[in-house]
């Protein structure tokens, strides 16, 4: 379940599974609390945790954005000493 939380703060995914998870929401069978709807749920918390920087009191969401800065100049970093090409926006 993990796993599939870390996938859900993809970007690429935000608007079908916003679409998915709107639809759920208002179907008379949802239950957030079992299954796939529990799972969806989890799924949609994370996510929307994940992308709520924006909503912070400045010096906090900036503090956030230079720590991010930070984890991607990084991870291009490794990668070059590697020998991989550099993901998009690690450099």
């Amino acid at each position: 379940m993990m796993i599939d939380q870390v996938l859900a703060t993809d970007m690429a995914f935000h608007f079908k599974d916003l679409d998915h998870y709107k639809a759920r929401i208002t179907a008379p069978d949802f239950d957030y609390s079992k299954g796939a709807d529990k799972k969806a749920s989890m799924n949609m918390f994370v996510h929307l945790s994940d992308i709520s920087n924006g909503t912070k009191p400045w010096l906090l969401c900036a503090k956030w954005v230079d720590l991010l800065f930070i984890e991607f100049f990084n991870q291009g970093d490794m990668e070059k000493k590697r020998g991989l090409s550099v993901s998009y926006l690690m450099d």
